[in-house]
C-alpha cells in the first residue's frame, strides 16, 4: 500500500487555489461547500482538505498518464522521422556516390588526354636539347683544344720553374738534420754537461690538455732541461721555421705552468734558421743559436 505523504499546507493552498483557477467543476463544488447550512467544524475542514488532497492527487496522477502516453507517442514518432531521415539520407549518399565516380571517370579521362599532349611535348623539347647540345658540346670541344695548347704552354713554363726551385729544395732538404745526428749531439752535449758542469740533464714530457697554452694540443715536451740553482730550457733542431718557434715557446709555458718554475733562459739550437723564426724569437725572449740562416725562399717552394 502507497504511503501518502505530509501534507504541506502551503502547497495545498497554492495547489488549490490554482485548481480552482483551472477547474470549473471544482471550483463549483467548492462553492457549494462553503454555502451549506451545516456548522464548519475543524473536523469538517480536515475531512474536506483531505478528500481535494485525495482528488488533487488523483488529478496529478491522470496528469502524468497522460504525459507518458504523449512521451511514448512522441518517442515512436520521433524514432519513425530518423527512421525516414536514415532512409533519404542512404538513397541522397547513394546517389552522391554515382556521381563521384562518374565525376572521377571523367577526369581520368581528361588527364590521359593531357598526359599524351604532355608527352609529345616533352619528347619535341628533349630533341631540341639534344640538338642544342650537341652544338654545345662542339663549341666546347673546340674551347677545350684550345686551353690544353695554352694549358701545354704554362705546363712547360711551369716545368722550367721547378727545375730552376729544384736545386733550393734539394739544399733545404740536405740542410734538415736526420733523427740520428740530433739523438747523437743531444746525447753528447747531455754527457759533457753532466760530467764537466755537474749539472742535472732531464728530457721533461707532459700529456695532458692546457686551455690557456693551447685549447686541443695535449703533448708537451722540451728536449734538455738543465737545472742547477736556475732553469735552463733548451731544444735542438735541424731547421726552425716560425711555427717551430712557436711549438717551443708553448712547451716552455707549458714546463713553467706545471713545475711552478719559471726558467731563467729559453735556448733553441738549429742548424739552420728562417729569418721568420728569428723574428719570432726576439718576439718571445727565446736566444736561438744557429751558424746561419736560410735565403728569402718563395713558401711554395719551402718542404
Amino acid at each position: 500500500m502507497k504511503t501518502r505523504r505530509a501534507i504541506n499546507k502551503e502547497e495545498l493552498k497554492n495547489a488549490l487555489l490554482e485548481l480552482m483557477s483551472e477547474d470549473a467543476d471544482f471550483r463549483r463544488e467548492i462553492s457549494v461547500l462553503l454555502l451549506r447550512e451545516e456548522p464548519v467544524t475543524r473536523s469538517y475542514l480536515d475531512e474536506s482538505l483531505i478528500k481535494l488532497s485525495k482528488q488533487f492527487d488523483d488529478k496529478l496522477l491522470e496528469l502524468r498518464r497522460e504525459i507518458a502516453e504523449e512521451n511514448k507517442a512522441m518517442r515512436a514518432e520521433f524514432w519513425e522521422e530518423i527512421r525516414k531521415l536514415r532512409e533519404e539520407m542512404a538513397r541522397e549518399n547513394q546517389a552522391m556516390r554515382a556521381e563521384f565516380w562518374e565525376e572521377i571517370r571523367k577526369l581520368r579521362e581528361e588527364m590521359a588526354r593531357e598526359n599524351q599532349a604532355m608527352r609529345a611535348e616533352f619528347w619535341e623539347e628533349i630533341r631540341k636539347l639534344r640538338e642544342e647540345m650537341a652544338r654545345e658540346n662542339q663549341a666546347m670541344r673546340a674551347e677545350f683544344w684550345r686551353e690544353m695548347n695554352k694549358f701545354r704552354e704554362e705546363f712547360t713554363e711551369s716545368l722550367k720553374q721547378f727545375e730552376r726551385s729544384f736545386n733550393i729544395r734539394l739544399s733545404i732538404v740536405g740542410n734538415r738534420w736526420g733523427i740520428n745526428a740530433e739523438m747523437a749531439f743531444k746525447e753528447g752535449m747531455k754527457t759533457i754537461v753532466e760530467k764537466e758542469f755537474g749539472w742535472k740533464v732531464t728530457k721533461w714530457r707532459y700529456e695532458g690538455i692546457l686551455p690557456d697554452i693551447h685549447p686541443k694540443r695535449d703533448k708537451y715536451e722540451i728536449d734538455v732541461v738543465i737545472s742547477d740553482s736556475e732553469v735552463i730550457l733548451v731544444e735542438i733542431k735541424g731547421s726552425a721555421s716560425e711555427a717551430d718557434v712557436i711549438k717551443f715557446y708553448d712547451n716552455v709555458r707549458a714546463y713553467e705552468r706545471v713545475n711552478g718554475v719559471k726558467a731563467k733562459r729559453k735556448v733553441l739550437i738549429v742548424a739552420l734558421a728562417y729569418p721568420d723564426a728569428r723574428l719570432e724569437a726576439q718576439k718571445y725572449g727565446i736566444e736561438l743559436i744557429s751558424p746561419s740562416t736560410f735565403p728569402e725562399i718563395p713558401i711554395e717552394f719551402i718542404l
